[in-house]
């Protein structure tokens, strides 16, 4: 598994460093600052009287490969917040 993570970090220090050379501070903290507020995570997660679960959603997995091909987030996000899901962790990492 180490390989695969060093592999993971190696790439995105690579993006990283793409992304600062195409995208000013300036513009960074003008899409920062537009952005709607954060909610409240840890209130949440301490909801009383029931498990607060973080549901995730990701397409595939660095050890295990392909976990849904043709997933629409979407219908799987709404479906977990239906279920009760009090938060979703989203992966996002593209290459990987």
């Amino acid at each position: 598994m180490g390989d695969v993570l060093d592999r993971i970090v190696q790439a995105k220090r690579a993006q990283v460093a793409r992304d600062k050379e195409n995208m000013s501070p300036r513009r960074l903290i003008e899409l920062a600052t537009s952005a709607p507020p954060p909610r409240d995570l840890p209130a949440a997660l301490r909801r009383e009287g029931q498990i607060n679960v973080i549901a995730e959603i990701k397409k595939a997995s660095p050890s295990r490969g392909t976990l849904q091909e043709r997933a629409d987030v979407a219908v799987v996000a709404e479906g977990y917040a239906s279920a009760g899901a009090v938060a979703l962790s989203v992966l996002t990492e593209s290459g990987f």
